[in-house]
């Protein structure tokens, strides 16, 4: 593994969409998605930006890297992806 600058772009490969226990602090579902990123690496990342029932999420949409700033108590991942509507 390695170090890489990458432009940040990329496209959905795969998804699931994660129920959390009823009992959760932030019972909302969340997209966790395969992203393969324009350089070719595919790597796992949470979408935002979008709800899990939406009709525009489907495998192949356009994404771009968002990074979040919160301190979640290191249960998420630091690094998103939301759509692109910048295509």
């Amino acid at each position: 593994m390695d170090w890489a600058e990458v432009s940040g772009k990329g496209t959905l490969y795969s998804l699931m969409i994660g129920h959390p226990r009823a009992t959760a602090i932030n019972a909302e579902p969340s997209v966790i998605a395969v992203v393969e990123l324009a350089e070719g690496t595919r790597m796992m990342a949470e979408l935002v930006g979008i709800e899990p029932n939406a009709p525009s999420l489907k495998v192949g949409m356009s994404l771009r890297a968002a990074f979040s700033s919160e301190n979640d108590g290191g249960g998420g991942m630091p690094l998103k992806f939301r759509p692109d509507v910048r295509q």
